[in-house]
């Protein structure tokens, strides 16, 4: 997926297959591989490793209360996934990957952070993670593309499965920006709704987790066979 667009902002840059892609329409998979030749790289080579930019990424929890509304941002996370040009798979993506420890969530308000991390049991559960399952629906052109990416996301010892649609954006210089919204209710993780004011304000069931997510083509793993 990221490697595509990349790809694509590879083919672009080379005045002489220019106007072919303008042209000509190519599958995503058969752009992938034609960068990739015109680059030097192998077949066996056709993998490549994406991972987060933490420094120019970000992600914030939305949510509701009896007073007012009240957002925490994620100031430490880690991401990454694999892009498998070579493979047969319809949706070259996989092995999609995330990580963040729950104190990593921050406020403006102390108090508030540790009725946080209290609810969500961050003495026992020490991190937020997302296991990959599949991506369905990958399209787009011209350094737009979007997407559903289905997983299990893990939160206070619980499980659940999560379908999180995606938009992403080419960059240039192989940089992409990930980016997308999803409504998570607190109750199906077994969360009780924080609390604060001896009771009198008490937070919705539900939060919005929005991200902006940037990601560089890892090329200490480019050949690395998972």
């Amino acid at each position: 997926m990221l490697f595509l667009s990349y790809s694509s902002y590879r083919i672009y840059s080379i005045n002489s297959f220019k106007s072919i892609t303008m042209k000509t329409p190519i599958t995503l998979r058969q752009a992938c591989l034609l960068v990739m030749l015109i680059s030097g790289f192998s077949l066996a080579e056709a993998q490549q490793f994406y991972r987060l930019d933490a420094s120019k990424s970000s992600m914030t929890v939305q949510g509701t209360s009896t007073v007012h509304d009240w957002e925490m941002n994620a100031v430490d996370m880690n991401a990454s996934f694999l892009l498998d040009v070579e493979g047969e798979e319809a949706e070259p993506i996989r092995d999609v990957s995330f990580q963040m420890p729950v104190e990593a969530l921050e406020s403006d308000r102390r108090i508030m952070d540790n009725k946080t991390h209290d609810a969500l049991k961050a003495n026992r559960y020490s991190q937020i993670r997302f296991d990959f399952h599949e991506t369905t629906g990958f399209r787009g052109e011209s350094a737009r593309y979007s997407g559903i990416v289905t997983g299990y996301l893990h939160i206070a010892g619980k499980k659940q499965q999560v379908s999180i649609p995606f938009r992403m954006t080419q960059e240039g210089n192989g940089r992409m920006v990930v980016s997308g919204s999803e409504q998570i209710r607190m109750p199906d993780f077994g969360i009780d709704p924080p609390t604060a004011m001896m009771g009198t304000l008490k937070t919705g069931p539900e939060v919005t987790v929005a991200f902006s997510l940037e990601f560089v083509p890892d090329r200490s793993t480019a050949s690395r066979n998972p």
